[in-house]
This record gives C-alpha cells, structure tokens and sequence, in this order.
C-alpha cells in the first residue's frame, strides 16, 4: 500500500445507526441483495462443512472449495500467509484478516472476476490472488486484491445517519484511462454500498417501531456478536462498571 494512490473516495450518508452499519457488514443473510458482488463473492460464508448447506448454495459451495484448493496452492508458491486470525473481542482494538478465494477469474471485484487495473499492485506476476480481507472494530474494513484495494470507514454524522467513506487505491504509476477505467474499478462496490445502504435504512425503521423486540443471534452470525460484545466492553470500561466475565480483561491484552 506504500506504493498505492487514491483513484477515487466516495462518501455516502446512511440513514441509521453506525452499529446497524457495522452489523451489516458483519453478516451475510443479506448478501443475495448484492447480485454484482455475488459474481464473484461466493454466497456461503457464515457456513462450514458440518453444516446442512441448502441445496440451491450446493454448487457455489463446491465451487468456493475448488477454488479455495488452488488459490492456497498459489499463495504457498508465492510465500503468502493465509492463516485466518481472529480476535475481535478480545483487545482493545478488535480485528479479523484472512485470504479468501474469488469466484470466476478470481482476480478482483469485477463483473467477471478479472483484474480492474492493467499496473498490479503487487510485484507478484500472478494476478490471481483472491482477496485479503480485514475489518476492525469499531469502525473499519478493507480488501486488498492484486491490482487494487478498496477502505471502508464508518464515520457517525448522528444517533440515525452514518457516513460511510470509501476509497480506492492504484498503484501510484497506473494512469487512469490507460491502466484502469474508473467506472470498472468502483462500479460493484458502488453498488454494493448504496444496496447497504438502502438495507440499514431498512433495519433502522425496524428497530425504530415500538413493536421491535431483539432476538438472539444465529451459529452464523459469530462475527455481528463479537462485535456486539466488543462495544458492550469497551461501552463498560469507558464508564468503569465491572464486568468479571467480559470478553477481555481490564489492560485490553
């Protein structure tokens, strides 16, 4: 990324709170309402291979295991560690990166999966790389593929709007209209952000209703609660009320 430059920022006001924006990215029942991300962002996270996996997810599962066989192939030959780490409750500063295969070309986030920009960002040769991915708490995350990396951040305007920023970075050499064309390098998320948006809207009206009740979370939906039990932490240490079973201890370790 020190060799990176900014190819466009965007930001966009959502209509709900910053949490209902973080919990959002943090699960995936809503992930069929991105049909540009799903050409290449297989629709079976949150699932494992004990689960029962519906039958219409069946061939995006085996897809998704295939491709991940061969891009661990390249990412040893190439030195990459892919070994996912977890530790989103348990420090003061929450965080979870691994490497995740791509669908079709399994290059970048693109309509069919091929790299957006001609000038990678890597001086690795092989542009199929999947995607590194890493978000933090509270109020982050990023996708870093060969030819470019995407940044999310999660900025509160009020108790019901959120400013979600996104910035794309090329290698500082690519030259806009030679390597890359802007419209192909951001268009999927662009989408894909104002499809969030539309949906934390949604889900903010929800829990705006006098009818709402919370429920409890699904096996699928680790990551939304350990970004719930991260807040609920630090919301306690900040005010100093003790809490002897809280995901980590007082020093933030």
């Amino acid at each position: 990324l020190a060799e990176a430059k900014v190819a466009k920022q965007v930001d966009i006001v959502e209509d709900g709170n910053w949490k209902l924006t973080m919990e959002n990215n943090r699960e995936c029942y809503h992930c069929g309402g991105h049909p540009e991300l799903l050409n290449v962002f297989f629709p079976t996270w949150g699932y494992s291979d004990t689960d029962a996996i519906p039958s219409r997810l069946a061939p995006a599962f085996d897809r998704f295991h295939r491709a991940t066989a061969e891009q661990t192939e390249i990412w040893d030959r190439h030195g990459l560690p892919h070994t996912r780490v977890v530790e989103l409750d348990t420090r003061a500063t929450g965080f979870h990166i691994e490497r995740d295969a791509l669908d079709l070309a399994g290059e970048s986030f693109t309509l069919d999966g091929s790299a957006a920009c001609g000038r990678l960002l890597t001086d690795i040769p092989d542009a199929r790389l999947g995607r590194l991915s890493m978000h933090l708490q509270p109020n982050m995350w990023l996708h870093v593929t060969s030819d470019h990396a995407v940044l999310f951040a999660v900025i509160p305007v009020s108790a019901d709007q959120t400013l979600v920023r996104t910035t794309w970075l090329v290698h500082r050499d690519a030259v806009e209209g030679v390597d890359y064309d802007l419209d192909q390098l951001t268009g999927v998320w662009e989408k894909t952000n104002q499809q969030d948006a539309d949906l934390v809207a949604l889900a903010h009206s929800g829990i705006s209703d006098p009818a709402y009740v919370p429920g409890p979370y699904s096996t699928s939906e680790i990551q939304v609660e350990a970004f719930v039990n991260w807040y609920v932490t630090m919301l306690r240490r900040r005010l100093d009320i003790p809490a002897a079973d809280g995901p980590f201890d007082a020093a933030g370790a």
